[in-house]
C-alpha cells in the first residue's frame, strides 16, 4: 500500500503478523563488516611506506570507506529493530536514509571494483599512459565520480522518481522494485541497468588483463627482470580477481531479483528478498577480509612456506636415495669380500 509521503508499506502487517527472525545474522554482519573494514583501513595506513599510496591502493581505501559507511550508518537501526522484537518502526526519513545508504554502498562498491579493474587494465596494457605524473590526481577524480554517480542514481526515489519500501521483516528499506508504478519501474530499470553495465565491464576488463598478463609472461619468460615485475602484478590481480568473484556472487542475485520483480511482481516473496539483500551486504563484509588475507606479505609468506615444503621433500628424497645407494654399495662390497 502506498502513501503520499513516498514510502511504500511493507508486504506484511507487523501489527498482526508475528515476525520470527534471529538477530544473530545482522549482528554478525555488523561485527565482521565494520571490524574488517576498519582493520583493512588501519593496515593500509600502517603499510603505506611499502605501497606508497599507488593508485590501486587508493582505490582499495575508497572501497573500504564505502563499505564501512554502508555498514555503520545502517546496522545500528537494523539491530534496534530486531532487539525491539520488531516493534520499533522506521519513520519516513529513516527509511529513506537506510534505502539510500544500502543502494549507495552496493552501487558505489560495484563502480569502484570496476575502476580497480580499469586501473590494472591501463597499468598492464598501456603502461606509458598509466604512469603519468598526474596518476594520483586522476585516481582521486575517478573515486569522486564513482561516489557522485552512485549518489545521483540512489537519490532518485527520495527526490520523487519512485519511492522507497520497507521490506520483510521491516528491518531494511530499498528502492521499491516490486511496484508497477511508472516512476518506480524507471528507477528500478536505471539502477539495474547501471549495475549490469558495471558488472559486464568489470568482467571484460579482468579478462583482458589476464590475457595480456599471460601473453607477457610467455613472451618474456627468459627475462628475469620482467618476471619480477609480472610477479608484482600477479599479487594485485589475485586480490582483484577474488574481489570480482565475490562481487559477482553477491551482486547478481539482487540484480536478477529486481528485474524479475519488475516483470513478475511477487509482494509475498519476503524471505527471498531478505536473502538477496543479505547476500549483497555480505559483499561489503567479505571485501576487507579478502584484502587482509591476500596481502602481498601473506602471499609471499605462503609462497615461501610452499617452497620450503618442496625443498624439504626434495632433500628427504635425495637423502633417501643416497642412503639406498650407500646400502647397495655396502652390500656389493660384502659380496665381493666373501
Amino acid at each position: 500500500m502506498e502513501n503520499a509521503t513516498g514510502l511504500t508499506s511493507p508486504t506484511f502487517d507487523s501489527s498482526t503478523q508475528k515476525t520470527y527472525e534471529s538477530i544473530i545474522p545482522p549482528s554478525l554482519q555488523f561485527l565482521f563488516g565494520s571490524g574488517g573494514n576498519i582493520l583493512a583501513i588501519v593496515i593500509l595506513v600502517i603499510s603505506s611506506k611499502r605501497h606508497r599510496w599507488k593508485p590501486f591502493y587508493r582505490l582499495v581505501l575508497a572501497l573500504a570507506i564505502t563499505d564501512l559507511s554502508g555498514n555503520i550508518l545502517v546496522y545500528p537501526f537494523v539491530i534496534k529493530r530486531y532487539s525491539s522484537d520488531f516493534t520499533f518502526e522506521y519513520p519516513l526519513a529513516l527509511c529513506q536514509h537506510i534505502s539510500f545508504m544500502f543502494s549507495f554502498a552496493f552501487l558505489g562498491s560495484a563502480l569502484l571494483v570496476m575502476v580497480m579493474s580499469l586501473d590494472r587494465f591501463m597499468a598492464i596494457l598501456f603502461p606509458f599512459t598509466y604512469h603519468s605524473p598526474k596518476k594520483n590526481v586522476r585516481t582521486l577524480i575517478m573515486i569522486i565520480i564513482c561516489w557522485i554517480l552512485s549518489a545521483i542514481v540512489c537519490i532518485l526515489p527520495i527526490a520523487g522518481l519512485g519511492k522507497v519500501k520497507r521490506f520483510y521483516p521491516g528491518s531494511w528499506c530499498f528502492i521499491d522494485f516490486a511496484s508497477h508504478e511508472r516512476n518506480d519501474e524507471v528507477t528500478t530499470y536505471i539502477y539495474t541497468i547501471v549495475g549490469l553495465i558495471v558488472f559486464i565491464l568489470t568482467l571484460f576488463l579482468n579478462a583482458a588483463v589476464i590475457f595480456a598478463l599471460c601473453r607477457k609472461m610467455y613472451m618474456n619468460r627468459n627475462n628475469s627482470g620482467h618476471r619480477k615485475r609480472v610477479k608484482s602484478d600477479i599479487y594485485i590481480i589475485t586480490f582483484l580477481l577474488a574481489i570480482v568473484i565475490v562481487f559477482s556472487v553477491c551482486w547478481i542475485p539482487l540484480m536478477a531479483h529486481m528485474i524479475k520483480n519488475i516483470n513478475i511482481p511477487d509482494p509475498k516473496d519476503g524471505k527471498t528478498e531478505l536473502l538477496v539483500i543479505r547476500l549483497a551486504i555480505s559483499n561489503s563484509n567479505i571485501d576487507p577480509w579478502i584484502y587482509i588475507v591476500l596481502r602481498r606479505e601473506n602471499l609471499e609468506f605462503f609462497e615461501r612456506c610452499c617452497k620450503r615444503g618442496v625443498s624439504h621433500t626434495e632433500e628427504s628424497s635425495q637423502q633417501s636415495s643416497a642412503a639406498a645407494l650407500q646400502q647397495r654399495k655396502g652390500t656389493n662390497e660384502t659380496s665381493t669380500t666373501v
